[in-house]
This record gives structure tokens, sequence and C-alpha cells, in this order.
């Protein structure tokens, strides 16, 4: 086999070295064959050293300066743009060019394919009018030689059309592709991997001109003769089924995406080729489709080892790059690493400004990526500057009315809304209505969560909660339709759904949401969550509300048990938990253990710095009257005395509660 091969002329070369006979026409032959070894195997870094190593020989043998020397810098070309290094493959397909123009080879079947390989070097290069000239003469050869109609005038073709292509002309680029197809059949090539290639091409061509039943087919057809031809394990066969992923995924199939890029990366795998630029992209969509499933974890690997393989190919100051830093800086933020997502996005604006692409529609997605951690972090003015920064580009770009422009316009809705700006909140959100119901958007699950924005501003900005229970529940209605009711976006409208109707008076509605929202949670087993014990507080002061004093002490103390799971115990709704909890057990009757929670509470507010607000003062009287319950009036007066300081100091003596 190969391998057997390849030792025999290991083996033979150390004995050469050893009698130092390498630099010999024996030595030349044998680094040929194992260099030749080294590309069937698929090592084609290998294959590069040793290539290297017979370009050495040639020169010292003053055989460089031959057709054979031409042919040997072919392969040192193509073998360097194989490995992402298209300016070394230029460099080694110019010289080969200059080798064959000496000697007057050019005119030949092999001068058109080095043509061919310079032409799709330039490419590779974004050279591409030079490409389109360099493939032109490669034409005029094959023309000149009657071989137009061959298979390396199919292939010279298909390189053509790409080309045309990453030009824009998909039109043109779709014919020549068939033109090729068509030579391919009549020269009995139809079964062949060249075919294949050519098939896949097609699909790429029709899936970019929306045509995505002929994409399918075209892919379909290049699948099975790969399968055929027994290539699907090749570099080939791997790009294929990378792009059927593409189309799978752009079609709402993520799951068949994964499937197919998982195929592919076992291929890329095998063949050591996962380190190259293909296969970071392929990694980068193996994340994109776990992120789509709800994978994070497995999103936020992928999408590390595609950094790490882009940093080994000094490709990640690139804006594929920074593009690829902005999607794991979105993973990073979803598990929660907002600092280290703040460092990724730092990083590739970074990039971005370098290279002169942050006045682009990526470098506005990378603003708004910015903005959204910083919401996360809590600085709501440095995320709404982001997001101005991101809009004006977009404006520039006349990009605002699209989908991520609207993502970006209802980000600083939150954020004005956030900053005390309610007015202004609710004009962005009117605009991004605006912009869904043109793009016919709005009865989606992203229309649903404009309306709950929309919502919360009418309820804590203006206080209009007749507004907000509207907004809520026409929310309701758009994820009923789409069957996004029961997510854990869901249980968190049902939640704040109820909450507008408790305000409304509407105590029997509020419990309903509640009970509802419950099961959601524990049917996406999200209960465990910070979000999860909110919803159990709110139940709690429902059931409460209901004179259900045991259901109200369950839903408390749930909801108490879960924020110490999740290491939320030690914040300020903790404490106000513990404050809820304190008061059901004084109407239960328990005032030791109402007075222990009640402790517990004050404990975390000091801790937190919260005491001397609103909430504080509200804890420090249920403190007082439970000491007033058990004859206790000293300890009561202090008590009630401190909450009626911390009243004052959080401004509200002027109000029921100070009262």
């Amino acid at each position: 086999g190969l391998y057997g091969a390849y030792k025999a002329y290991r083996e033979a070369c150390w004995i050469l070295e050893g009698t130092s006979q390498m630099h010999t026409q024996e030595g030349l032959e044998l680094m040929h064959n194992l260099a030749a070894i080294k590309r069937a195997c698929g090592d084609v870094r290998a294959a590069l050293e040793a290539y290297g190593e017979e370009r050495e020989i040639r020169v010292s043998l003053g055989l460089l300066e031959t057709p054979e020397g031409a042919t040997l810098l072919v392969n040192i070309g193509v073998a360097h743009g194989e490995c992402g290094d298209h300016a070394g493959a230029l460099d080694a397909l110019a010289e080969a060019r200059r080798l064959r123009e000496s000697s007057r080879a050019m005119q030949t079947a092999a001068g058109a394919r080095l043509l061919a390989q310079y032409g799709a070097a330039k490419h590779a290069c974004l050279d591409f009018t030079g490409a389109l000239v360099t493939f032109g003469e490669a034409r005029r050869i094959h023309s000149a030689l009657g071989t137009s109609r061959s298979v390396d005038s199919a292939n010279l073709l298909a390189s053509i059309a790409k080309t045309r292509g990453a030009l824009g002309d998909h039109t043109s680029a779709l014919s020549t592709y068939l033109e090729a197809r068509r030579i391919l059949e009549a020269a009995g090539a139809l079964e062949s991997r060249d075919c294949a290639v050519v098939m896949m091409s097609i699909g790429t061509v029709r899936r970019v001109q929306g045509d995505v039943e002929g994409a399918f087919q075209a892919y379909t057809e290049s699948l099975e003769l790969h399968e055929r031809s027994k290539t699907l394990e090749t570099s080939t066969g791997g790009s294929l089924l990378m792009r059927i992923g593409v189309l799978r995924h752009t079609h709402d199939d993520p799951e068949g995406a994964l499937e197919a890029y998982m195929r592919a990366r076992q291929i890329f795998a095998c063949r050591n080729e996962l380190v190259s630029n293909d296969g970071a992209r392929l990694l980068r969509n193996i994340a994109l489709a776990h992120n789509a499933v709800g994978d994070v974890e497995s999103a936020l690997e992928a999408y590390e080892a595609a950094r790490n393989a882009r940093e080994r190919l000094g490709t990640l100051e690139t804006p594929c790059g920074a593009l690829l830093l902005l999607n794991l800086g979105g993973a990073q933020c979803a598990t929660g690493d907002v600092e280290g997502a703040l460092a990724t996005y730092e990083e590739a604006r970074r990039i971005r400004e370098q290279t002169a692409t942050m006045e682009t529609t990526e470098g506005a997605q990378l603003l708004a990526g910015i903005g959204l951690a910083l919401q996360e972090s809590g600085d709501q003015r440095a995320a709404l500057r982001s997001f101005t920064e991101a809009q004006r580009i977009r404006r520039q770009l006349q990009a605002l009315d699209t989908a991520d422009g609207a993502d970006l316009l209802q980000a600083m809705g939150v954020a004005r809304t956030a900053c005390g700006d309610t007015e202004g909140g609710l004009m962005a959100f009117e605009q991004v209505r605006g912009i869904r119901a043109r793009l016919g958007t709005l009865e989606t699950t992203d229309g649903a969560h404009l309306l709950e924005d929309i919502a919360g501003a009418q309820d804590g900005g203006r206080g209009d909660a007749e507004g907000a229970l509207e907004a809520y529940a026409q929310a309701k209605r758009i994820r009923e339709r789409t069957g996004a009711l029961e997510t854990p976006g869901g249980a968190q409208l049902l939640m704040n759904l109820g909450v507008a109707k408790r305000a409304q008076g509407d105590f029997p509605g509020a419990l309903d949401e509640f009970e509802e929202a419950l099961r959601i949670r524990r049917l996406t087993e999200t209960l465990e969550s910070p979000d999860g014990a909110s919803l159990l507080m709110q139940l709690g002061i429902a059931r409460a509300a209901a004179k259900d004093v045991n259901g109200a002490l369950r839903a408390y103390n749930e909801a108490c048990a879960i924020r110490t799971r999740v290491g939320a115990a030690e914040e300020e709704d903790g404490a106000l938990i513990l404050s809820m909890l304190g008061s059901a057990l004084k109407a239960s009757g328990d005032l030791a253990g109402a007075l222990e929670r009640f402790a517990e509470a004050r404990r975390i507010r000091e801790e937190t710095g919260t005491l001397m607000t609103r909430d504080g003062a509200q804890l420090l009287s249920s403190i007082g009257l439970v000491h007033l319950s058990r004859g206790e009036p000293e300890a009561a007066l202090f008590d009630l005395r401190e909450a009626h300081s911390a009243q004052d100091q959080a401004g509200g003596i002027e109000t029921a509660e100070g009262a």
C-alpha cells in the first residue's frame, strides 16, 4: 500500500543521505516519488517539504530550468494553495510560467494546465480580472491544440465560471458551468470527480440565485457522483458536504445541517485539513448550527477550534477572522462570560479598524454585539453609545430598514428605556414596528419580542399598565399561533402578563398565567434558574393574595432553594424572596420563622448596599411589625424608625408606603 511505499522511499532516502548521494539523478527521482507518495497520502504540508527538497536537488544539478522543473513548480504552487498560502502559490506558478516560456513549452497541454492553475491562484488572491485574462490565455491554447472539448478544457471552464460568480455575474457563471458539464458528458467523464465538482458548483450558483430546489438537486447529483467514484473522502467531498449543510441551515434545518457538517468534519480531520481556511469555515458553520439547536456549549467549543485554526494559519487578522470573533463573543455572552465576550469583541474591533472594514454592515453587527454585552454587564449608557455608532453606519449604508437593523433599533429602545428615556425608547420601538411590518415579520417570535419590550416600557416608564397588558396579551397570541409559547421566552412572557393582570386587579387571571408559566418552565427544564425563581416568587404573591398561605409558602421555599442551588441567593432579588417568605410565615403564625427569614434578607441587603431603599424600608417595617406581634415594642420601635430613615433616603416618604 501507500504506507509501505512511503517507508521504502524514506529508507532509500536515508541511505542516499548517509552516502552523500542525495544530490544525484537517482536522489532526484527518489525525492520526486517520495513527494508524490506524501501527496497521495493526503499530507500536503509534508509533500510541500519534499517538493522543496526536490527543487534544491534540481537547482544543484542545473535541472530546474526545464519543463520537468516547471512541472515541479506547478506542484509546489498547488500545494501552497491547498495550505492556504495563495501568495506562495502565485510566486511558484509565475516562476513555472517563466520557465515554460523560456523553453518554448508554453503552447502545450501542460502549458494550458499551468495557466489554469496560475489563474486559480490569482482568483484566490482576489485578482479576479487578472484571473480571467490568464484563463483566456489557457483557453486560446486549447483552441489552437484542438482540445476545447477535453476534460482539461471543461475544468478550465469551471474555473472561469467560478471567477465570474465571484464578480457577481451568476447568470454567466451558471451557463459556463453547464457548458463544462456538457463537455464532460461528451468526453465520457460524467461519472467522474471532475463532474461531481462541477455539479457542486452549479448547486452553489443556484443557491445564490435563490433556486433552492435546483441547488438541492445539483448537490444531490454531486454527492451521488462522489460516492460512485469513491471520491467523497476528499477535500472536495468535504467541501460538498459543507455546502449541503449551509443550504440546509439557510432553510431552517439546523439539525440536517449539523449532520452534513459533522460528516465533512470527519473527512477534514482524517485528511489533516481542519487547520485550513476551509476547515476554519467548516468549524464556524458547525458552531452556528450548534447554536441554532440550542447547544451553546458545543457552539463555543467549535468557535474556539475555528479561532485556533485561523491563528495557526495566520488568517485571524482578516475580515473573516473578525467575523469569527463576533460569533465567538456572542457564544461567550450566551454562556455568561460577558467579560470574555467584551475582550473578544474588542479584538474583533481592532482587526476591523486595521483592515478598514469597520464602516460596513459587519462592523455595525460587531458594534451591536458590543452593545448587547455591555447591556448584560449593566452599563446601559455605554451600550447605547455603541448602538448609536452602529445605527450611524447602517444609516450611511442604507441598511437600517432590514432585519438586523430592526434588531439594532430594538436594542437601542431597551437601552434608552433603561437610561430613563422612556419616550425615546418607545419611538425606537415604533420604528422597529414599521420595519417589521414592511418585512412581514410582525406576526413572528421577533414581533412578539418587540411587543414585550413595548409593554415593559409602557408599564415601567409611562406607568401605562393597561397599555402594557394589551401588548403582553398580543404577544401571547402571536406566540400561541407560531408555536413559540411553550419555550423559556414564552414562560417569561406569561410571568410578565400575570404581573400586568395583577396590577389591573385581575388576581385570578394573574394566578392562571403564573401557573401556566410554571408548567412551561418545568416542561422546558428551565425552572432551575434566577428567572425560574422569580416566577415562583410571583406565584407565591398571587397565592398569598388568594389566601392560599400554604401554597405561597411552597412557592417561596422552592424559589429560595433554586437561588441557593444556582448561586444567586446572595443578591437583591434573593433578599426580596426571603422577605416574601417571611411575610407568608408571619401570615401562617410562625413569627420566629418569619423573623429568621427577615434577618437573613436584611443581612443580604446590608452586604449588597440595598437596605436604604424602598424595598429595604418595607423589609425593616415588616421586621418591626413582627417584633410588635411578639410583644417587643422597643425592638419594634427601633426597626420602624430605621424603616422611616430608609424610606426617607429613598425619597418615598410622601407615598403610600411612607404613610
